[in-house]
C-alpha cells in the first residue's frame, strides 16, 4: 500500500505556480481594485476577502505602536473532516492532499471560505445533508495577529456506515479521487515529523478539538 509520504509526494506536481504581484500593478482586468477613499484593497464581487491596514496605539506590546496589514474575510470559514471506523478499530480521517497558494497542504476532507462554499463547486461540501452522517461543531478563531474577525467552523462527520466507499461516491471525476486518502492520526504525525510544513495549520486545529 503507498505510504502516506508517497501520496503527498505523488500529488506536489498538482502545485500551481505562483508570482507575487505589487498592489501597484494590479489591473482592472485582475478583478481587485484599492478604494481610494478607505484604502481597502478587495475584490469588486465582494466575496472572499479585503486587506486593510490597521494602527494599533498603547498595544501593550513590545511595540507600543504600529500599523498592521490584516486580512478581512468575508463570512465563516469551514474545516469539515470525515471520520470512520478501520477494520481494525482505530479511526480513520478523510484527507486531502490540497495545492493552495503555491504550497501543497494535507488538509481537512473539506477546506474552504463560505465564498467557495457557495459556488457550489467544493467537494464534499454536501455531506452536512447526508443521512449516512452525524456531525457536531466548534468554532476557533484564526490567527488573530493576521486576520480580523476571521472564525472557522470545524467540524466532524462521523461516517455511521464504515463500509461506504465514500470517496468514490462523492466524486464523479476520476482524476480527482487519489488527492484524498484515508488516513490515521499516526499517519499525519509521522508525515509532519519527515515533510516539514506538510499539514494544514486547519487540520491540526481540527484534530486537537476532536481527535
Amino acid at each position: 500500500m503507498e505510504s502516506i509520504e508517497q501520496w503527498y509526494d505523488r500529488n506536489q506536481s498538482q502545485v500551481a505556480a505562483v508570482e507575487v504581484r505589487p498592489v501597484t500593478a494590479l489591473t482592472p482586468q485582475s478583478g481587485w481594485a484599492v478604494d481610494s477613499t478607505t484604502g481597502r484593497t478587495s475584490r469588486p464581487d465582494g466575496k472572499f476577502f479585503a486587506v486593510e491596514f490597521f494602527e494599533f496605539r498603547n498595544s501593550g506590546q513590545e511595540v507600543p505602536g504600529y500599523i498592521a496589514p490584516k486580512v478581512v474575510e468575508v463570512g465563516k470559514g469551514a474545516v469539515l473532516t470525515v471520520v470512520r471506523d478501520s477494520a481494525s478499530g482505530e479511526k480513520e480521517y478523510l484527507l486531502h492532499a490540497k495545492p493552495e497558494a503555491g504550497k501543497l497542504h494535507v488538509s481537512a476532507t473539506v477546506q474552504a471560505s463560505e465564498s467557495n462554499l457557495a459556488s457550489g463547486k467544493v467537494l464534499f461540501a454536501d455531506v452536512l445533508t447526508d443521512p449516512g452522517l452525524r456531525c457536531d461543531s466548534v468554532e476557533i478563531e484564526q490567527d488573530l495577529g493576521r486576520m480580523k474577525d476571521k472564525i472557522n467552523r470545524h467540524i466532524r462527520a462521523v461516517l455511521i456506515d464504515p463500509q461506504r466507499d465514500l470517496v468514490r461516491e462523492k466524486i464523479t471525476d476520476p482524476g480527482k479521487v487519489d488527492a484524498f486518502r484515508w488516513c490515521t492520526k499516526a499517519e499525519v504525525q509521522q508525515l509532519l515529523c519527515n515533510r516539514n510544513c506538510s499539514v494544514s495549520p486547519h487540520l491540526l486545529e481540527w484534530l486537537g478539538s476532536f481527535a
